[in-house]
């Protein structure tokens, strides 16, 4: 019994990890992930990144919303400043320096391309009296809010629904003095 059982256990080390699953194959060296766009599959390619910090990550990205720089990797939980700055070279945020790893280590930070701005509307802003329901306005409607441009009225509709105020927190880049510009000017209607 205690043979069949030893010979089992060899054999398990021997061929075992045949049977698990692998990521494909880690980022080429020059390569660089946009942390906002990725999903779990690519994140699991990038050196460091396991299984239960992918979904870290995901989860902090669908809660808070898109990171606007590498250092709110922080903020996700079991990640501090030594895993971030190990995640630096295979990790960015669009507008954001990218590292680009080498061999030994990185060789320079290059500016991301980008991306070309969305059209903001030529509404003008609501008047004092005037109010908008967050759930169903539609983004150019969102523009008119006080701080409001196009990216920011498209991670809202995005985040939708909402049932107070504060639950415009999990949209990134809106903070405690941007709620209070907008709090005189939203309705929370039921989006149904």
């Amino acid at each position: 019994m205690c043979l069949a059982l030893f010979c089992g256990l060899l054999l398990y080390r021997a061929y075992g990890s045949q049977f698990t699953t692998k990521p494909s194959q880690h980022l080429a060296a020059a390569s660089s992930l946009n942390v906002n766009a990725a999903d779990r599959t690519e994140l699991l390619q990038v050196p460091g990144v396991g299984p239960s910090l992918a979904d870290a990550i995901l989860s902090h990205r669908s809660t808070f919303g898109p990171f606007t720089s590498l250092d709110e990797l922080d903020g996700v939980k079991g990640v501090g400043g030594k895993t971030v700055d190990k995640l630096r070279p295979w990790l960015h945020v669009d507008g954001q320096p990218v590292a680009r790893a080498q061999a030994g280590g990185v060789e320079k930070l290059e500016r991301d391309p980008k991306p070309l701005p969305l059209p903001s509307v030529g509404a003008k802003k609501l008047g004092p009296n005037e109010s908008i329901n967050v759930n169903t306005a539609p983004v150019a409607e969102l523009q008119r809010l006080p701080g409001i441009g196009p990216k920011l009225a498209e991670r809202i509709v995005e985040a939708r629904p909402f049932k107070i105020i504060e639950d415009l927190r999990r949209v990134g880049g809106i903070g405690v003095k941007t709620l209070e510009k907008l709090r005189p000017h939203l309705r929370f209607a039921d989006p149904r």
